[in-house]
């Protein structure tokens, strides 16, 4: 028979009016209060005496927000901010401000108070009044901070500063530039010249022509590179892209009339979305339709890339002299496709001999134009040479949107009898696409002479 003994316990037992929270080690409370945002953090000051100013003595990252503070007691969250930033001292890890009240002078004395406090993390959210009033200009003191790891903003600003060559970022590894309105392409090029660590570059841009002619990317360490900019009634004059080291590409520009990229040998995954200024480009159709096949040659050897449908449509124009690129690496292909862009699908096929996924996804309306467009009247595969990656590689192919149009229905036939390693067919419907319409195709899907699996969504 199992024997059992009981031990008292010689814990001390709980007072009931003990203090247990001011009772905790320092350590504790520090490592409590470094995972809190600031505002939940402030809040502990309720806890007891001892926390009172606790958290503003441990806390080395701090986020700031006004949106939520009313008119009447913004002249206190001035104060308190003031007291976070400029009257105490030791590092600072990171700072993430939104600002939409607090005058734009009190927000540079807040930059630069972090500055000097060795900040290695910053993330601006600005937001200016009507674009007519003066957008908020950064301290040139930012310019020349060692220790800032990451820097985000987020903000319509002007960013025509003057740029010390001599004082580098050495620590810089992340910019992010958001919204950017007002800059000069020389203000950027040094920049990046100053971040010999820069490992990640975002940019969204609205940028008129007449405040600089190239917006130039040059960077021996940059990796990760997203550009997007918005339609606007101009258009600038170039993008320059040298990056040998860059890993993924992800190009968003309307704004963009001539491309030149110095091979991007390291480059695994692009996307890339183009198409010429809706009102008034400064360049014919050909000659913009070899830059975009030129930038397409230059990163010939990504393992992944997606086409929008505005870039399908520009490459559908392309010739036999127009010297299209060959992919020989490209495993992984998304298309968004639309009007004439279903008719550069052979062109694409031929040029993947290594293809196993294949995706395109059926867009309503064409994105420049914003209107509805019609299929093609013609077949879009004539020849009768079927593609070498349909043989030998491909598996996985699925058609987004389906509505049931001639352009889809043709190629969806064409890849259920020509692709010979096909292992999966995946097909989704589109919202318009009628019931009827919906079993039709089913019941000639069952038909279809085919081993591989197929799924309907």
């Amino acid at each position: 028979m199992a024997k059992f003994s009981i031990t008292r316990s010689t814990t001390t037992p709980i007072q009931p009016n003990r203090d247990i929270i001011s009772s905790l080690p320092d350590d504790i409370v520090r490592h409590i209060l470094s995972h809190l945002e600031t505002k939940h953090a402030v809040r502990t000051s309720i806890l007891s005496k001892r926390w009172r100013k606790a958290w503003s003595m441990c806390l080395s990252s701090f986020s700031l927000d006004d949106s939520l503070v009313r008119v009447d007691r913004l002249d206190c969250f001035g104060k308190f901010v003031e007291s976070v930033l400029l009257h105490r001292r030791g590092p600072l890890k990171s700072l993430k401000v939104r600002f939409e009240k607090l005058p734009h002078e009190d927000v540079k004395q807040y930059i630069c108070a972090a500055i000097r406090r060795n900040v290695e993390e910053l993330d601006l959210s600005i937001k200016n009044g009507p674009f007519t009033l003066p957008l908020f200009k950064l301290p040139q003191i930012l310019f020349s901070c060692k220790t800032i790891k990451i820097l985000r903003l987020r903000s319509k600003i002007n960013f025509m500063v003057n740029i010390d060559d001599s004082v580098p970022f050495p620590n810089l590894k992340v910019l992010h530039i958001v919204c950017l309105i007002i800059f000069d392409d020389l203000t950027i090029e040094k920049m990046l010249a100053k971040a010999p660590l820069l490992e990640e570059l975002l940019m969204q841009t609205e940028m008129p022509v007449f405040y600089g002619e190239t917006l130039r990317i040059q960077s021996s360490s940059l990796k990760r590179l997203v550009i997007r900019s918005k339609h606007t009634l101009t258009s600038c004059c170039g993008l320059l892209i040298k990056a040998p080291k860059l890993e993924y590409l992800r190009l968003n520009d309307f704004l963009s009339e001539e491309f030149e990229v110095e091979r991007l040998s390291s480059l695994v995954k692009a996307a890339i979305d183009v198409g010429q200024c809706k009102i008034s480009p400064r360049t014919d159709p050909v000659f913009y339709r070899s830059h975009v096949l030129g930038l397409l040659r230059e990163i010939d050897n990504v393992k992944v890339l997606s086409l929008s449908a505005s870039t399908l449509q520009i490459l559908a124009e392309a010739s036999e002299e127009d010297n299209f690129p060959t992919f020989p690496n490209l495993t992984q292909l998304k298309l968004a496709v639309v009007g004439n862009g279903w008719l550069i699908l052979p062109k694409l096929l031929d040029s993947s001999p290594k293809l196993k996924a294949f995706t395109i996804t059926r867009k309503v309306k064409d994105y420049l134009k914003s209107t509805s467009v019609t299929v093609p009247g013609d077949a879009i595969f004539k020849e009768e040479s079927v593609a070498k990656c349909l043989l030998r590689s491909l598996e996985k192919f699925e058609l987004k949107g389906f509505d049931g149009n001639k352009a889809e229905k043709e190629v969806l036939e064409y890849f259920i009898k020509n692709a010979s390693f096909l292992k999966l067919l995946k097909l989704s419907f589109s919202a318009t696409m009628s019931s009827d319409n919906k079993a039709l195709t089913l019941r000639k899907l069952i038909f279809f002479p085919t081993t591989c699996q197929i799924l309907i969504a």
